[in-house]
């Protein structure tokens, strides 16, 4: 997020998140300090490929739904800012395989955005689609999961989507994966927030009923408003 200012700044502090997440910021100038309200940084995806098309300037076709990711990730790596995503109407399909080594099991853990699952690594993403029956984000491989929010598994982290449609994730790699078809979130104090979206169709294997077929979470808590689920399975092995 950028920061605007009368004077030089001497100094820019992160204050605690509120109740929805958000961290407002305290600006130490020579004259006295102010709160500016958090603003984040905002970018539109335009392409519907799976790509890392990631330089989402507004310019036509240079931003994919995996290279909006890219995007988040290495803005909140390089200055701890965080992303609004919108996505417009479309069917974004993932078509990058995560593990071509291991055709039984897709990418697992690895964390990284450039195959299989997206990983979001960005603190305070939000990924706002344009309603569940037009935005439709779908999985085509036959072994990695849709989404993967927080795959390093920080603390006190944040992550909302809405208005989407989560679909054909296929998690196979039974315990050591840790299931969650269309995704694996979460770790201690993190939230995860689904409002309004469609999670169909999505599969996991090997933790029996602990799979979530349709969303595994590995800790804090989950918030889910007028979302629906269907078709989502999960099958010991």
């Amino acid at each position: 997020m950028s920061v605007e200012t009368r004077e030089e700044p001497a100094a820019v502090l992160s204050l605690p998140k509120k109740l929805n997440g958000v961290r407002d910021l305290v600006v130490l100038t020579a004259s006295g300090a102010s709160i500016v309200p958090h603003i984040p940084t905002a970018i539109s995806v335009d392409h519907t490929g799976d790509d890392t098309l990631s330089a989402c300037t507004g310019a036509a076709n240079d931003c994919s739904i995996r290279g909006a990711v890219i995007f988040a990730n290495n803005l909140f790596t390089s200055t701890g800012g965080d992303t609004s995503i919108t996505l417009p109407a479309g069917t974004y399909n993932l078509t990058i395989v995560g593990n071509t080594n291991n055709a039984g099991a897709g990418e697992g853990f690895s964390g990284n955005v450039l195959i299989g699952d997206v990983d979001f690594r960005g603190d305070g993403t939000v990924v706002l689609g344009a309603g569940s029956a037009t935005t439709i984000i779908r999985q085509t491989t036959a072994n990695d999961r849709t989404l993967e929010p927080n795959p390093s598994g920080l603390l006190n982290w944040d992550w909302t989507i809405s208005g989407v449609t989560i679909t054909g994730g296929r998690d196979t790699g039974g315990s050591a994966t840790g299931g969650g078809g269309s995704m694996l979130t979460g770790s201690k104090d993190n939230t995860t927030t689904i409002t309004n979206s469609v999670i169909s169709n999505n599969w996991a294997n090997g933790l029996g009923s602990l799979g979530g077929g349709g969303v595994s979470t590995e800790g804090g808590s989950e918030t889910f408003t007028n979302d629906v689920f269907g078709g989502s399975t999960t099958v010991a092995s």
